[in-house]
């Protein structure tokens, strides 16, 4: 049989290529060969030391050292050796030899005895009692001491897990220690096959870990100005567990306690500010560990608006006024004008601004306060803009004009707008300036809404020599006017104007504007005719501009004029030809129309021929009185129009008494003015 497979049967059992013992414990180096088929011959150990000198330990399977047994069943070939207390000088090649007679190659274990256990060391930086902070280096070293470097394997575990650092001694464990690691148990042990359990370090390593405290605080907080801040800083304890707290505000110089405790909040330069909650410990070197957190306190408020009080300017200049608008969170600001229109924006413009703008304007804002405050903020502030701009005269018409008698006295009213207020002067006829004496008193009464003055020259006793124009003038740094009044004797009224007759549902409405009033109170009423009978009807008298009128006939032709009348007399207006509608239908008439057409005076000269010999008839028959008027002129002079229409005219009316000749007014088909 060959040598190699003479060997693979002979060997039933063999011992393992390494064995490690410790000194001073046994070991046992196991070998079995297939003696009844090969040979009567157990196998015998042999040793060769460290220092290469071989030596026989076994003969026929007894030992001849005493340092070593044979146990087994040698009748079967079993010749385990047992080294009884291992040392140092045991280490070496142990060698199952077969007989000699065999060739069969030897089986081996190398046998290495170390002298101690597994040695585990701290190389970090660490406290009397394990103290480590968290985050640094954590560095520890395992070792195997010996003559001779182990075929084991070093590996150090944490709470019993292997971790990934393993090798050869010695091998070197670097770990950066985090909060997890507080309290675990760090070891290294000797791992090999020939160990029924492995080889741990004597002396197991638990580090200290010391870590800070962490803060939580809240994220934001939302407060109402003027409100109580009270804020705890919420955390999880470090190690070690005392804990310092502590609050910081940009705005405040000093720490606060825990809690944060602000009575009368208020808002700092920075709104919203930031509220930091530090915690802290102390390491066993001394150090502090510590944390903070943030919170976002936002200080909320009405807005506070703030607006020019008086803003003056001049007319036609541009208008700009800034609203300033201090609010948390920001504000919607708007502009009010005098008239309660609107203008969204801070900022107020007008363009060539007008004197009518005058007024107070109001800035208004408003804000939404947070949830947690709920509502809406609001604030406003007042402008009172003033336009300044020249004098200008009010009542032109009605002042142009005063009347008195001889002996009498009179009062010349002169009714000024102008801001700044007009200084004003008077002047007689002659240009001379007027001062107060025994004939003329001045006087002047002032409104600031709208601002104007009333001034007034009394003449006292009138003289022939006092009649003529009087110029009250007006003067402020923006310029000055002049308004001339007429003293005139007391007369009969003017003629008033612009004579409009308009049909309503059941009546004719007439209206006008009224003339001077002569110097006397003035009375107004209506004369209306219906064509062709001649008879006059008249409204009731009154002061005012408005006279109704009921009881017409439909498609009728009606004279109708105004009579004004004071104590001296009485004055017509131009006669107005106004011909009912066939139906109830809105028409409006003025005196002030356009000039007569050829189809007006037709349809009139035919309307009077038709009844020119009734007219004359009735006309002769009537007696002169204030409700009758004679036609007779009339019909003539409508006819001699009519034929000379070529050569028509209108003719204003003359000043007559009450009765006096009737004069007609036709400026359209319905109604002319006629000139009789």
């Amino acid at each position: 049989m060959a040598g190699s497979a003479l060997s693979q049967n002979y060997w039933e059992n063999k011992p393992t290529p390494y064995t490690l013992v410790r000194v001073g414990n046994p070991v046992t180096l196991r070998c079995k060969a297939n003696i009844n088929e090969y040979s009567s011959t157990p196998p015998h150990w042999r040793v060769v030391r460290h220092d290469d000198e071989e030596q026989r330990i076994t003969f026929a399977g007894i030992s001849r050292d005493d340092c070593c047994d044979v146990t087994g069943d040698i009748t079967k070939g079993e010749v385990d050796l047992v080294i009884k207390s291992a040392s140092l000088n045991d280490e070496g090649r142990w060698y199952c030899t077969p007989p000699s007679s065999l060739t069969v190659a030897p089986v081996f274990s190398k046998v290495l005895v170390i002298d101690g256990d597994p040695s585990c060391e701290i190389l970090s930086k660490m406290g009397p009692n394990g103290e480590v902070i968290i985050g640094s280096a954590f560095i520890l070293r395992c070792s195997i001491d010996g003559k001779a470097t182990p075929p084991g394997r070093l590996v150090w575990s944490r709470d019993g897990k292997d971790t990934n650092t393993a090798g050869t001694s010695p091998i070197i464990f670097n770990h950066i220690l985090q909060k997890e690691d507080n309290g675990r148990l760090f070891s290294c042990r000797l791992q090999h096959q020939s160990i029924p359990s492995p080889w741990k370090c004597p002396n197991d390593i638990i580090p200290d870990v010391q870590y800070p405290p962490v803060a939580s605080g809240p994220d934001y907080i939302c407060i109402e100005k003027g409100r109580r801040l009270s804020v705890y800083c919420s955390y999880v304890i470090g190690n070690p567990r005392t804990t310092r707290v502590r609050w910081t505000a940009p705005h405040v110089s000093h720490t606060m306690e825990d809690p944060l405790l602000i009575h009368d909040i208020q808002p700092g330069e920075e709104n919203p500010s930031n509220y930091t909650c530090e915690v802290s410990n102390t390491y066993y070197n001394g150090i502090s560990g510590q944390s903070s957190s943030q919170t976002t306190v936002e200080v909320q408020y009405a807005p506070e608006v703030s607006t020019p009080v008086l803003y003056q300017i001049n007319e036609g200049d541009d208008l700009q006024i800034l609203c300033s608008v201090n609010a948390m969170p920001s504000a919607e600001v708007t502009w009010v004008y005098p008239d309660a229109s609107v203008h969204h924006g801070k900022t107020l413009r007008i363009p060539a601004i007008r004197r009518s703008q005058s007024g107070v304007y109001s800035c208004e804002a408003t804000n939404e306060f947070c949830d947690q405050i709920g509502g809406t903020g609001r604030g406003s502030s007042k402008t009172l803009v003033v336009v300044n701009y020249a004098p200008y005269f009010l009542n032109q018409k009605i002042n142009k004009q005063v009347a008195a008698d001889e002996g009498e006295s009179v009062t010349l009213q002169c009714d000024i707008d102008s801001n700044p207020r007009a200084n004003i002067t008077w002047f007689d006829k002659r240009g001379s300036e007027i001062t107060n004496s025994s004939f003329y008193l001045q006087n002047e009464k002032s409104s600031d809404t709208p601002p104007s003055t009333s001034a007034s020259l009394s003449i006292l006793n009138v003289a022939r020599s006092d009649y003529g124009d009087y110029k009250c003038a007006a003067r402020n740094m923006h310029g000055g006017v002049a308004f001339i009044i007429s003293l005139k004797h007391k007369s009969v009224p003017d003629q008033v104007t612009n004579v409009n007759v308009t049909t309503t549902a059941d009546l004719i409405v007439v209206t006008w504007e009224r003339g001077f009033d002569g110097g006397d109170e003035q009375m107004f009423y209506v004369e209306y005719t219906e064509l062709p009978d001649g008879f006059v009807d008249v409204t009731d008298s009154s002061s005012d501009n408005i006279a109704t009128i009921g009881g017409l006939k439909p498609e009728k032709m009606y004279n109708i004029r105004v009579v004004s009348f004071n104590s001296r007399g009485e004055r017509r207006s131009d006669v107005i030809i106004w011909h009912s509608p066939e139906s109830h239908t809105s028409n409006d008439i003025s005196s002030d129309g356009n000039p007569t057409t050829i189809v007006v005076i037709a349809t009139i000269g035919i309307v009077v021929a038709c009844v020119m010999v009734i007219i004359v008839v009735v006309l002769r028959r009537m007696t002169r009185s204030r409700k009758s008027v004679v036609y007779e002129d009339i019909t003539h002079r409508v006819i001699q129009n009519f034929n000379n229409r070529d050569h028509f005219e209108v003719t204003p009316a003359t000043t007559e008494s009450r009765m006096g000749n009737p004069e007609c007014d036709v400026d359209s088909p319905m109604l002319s003015t006629v000139a009789f």
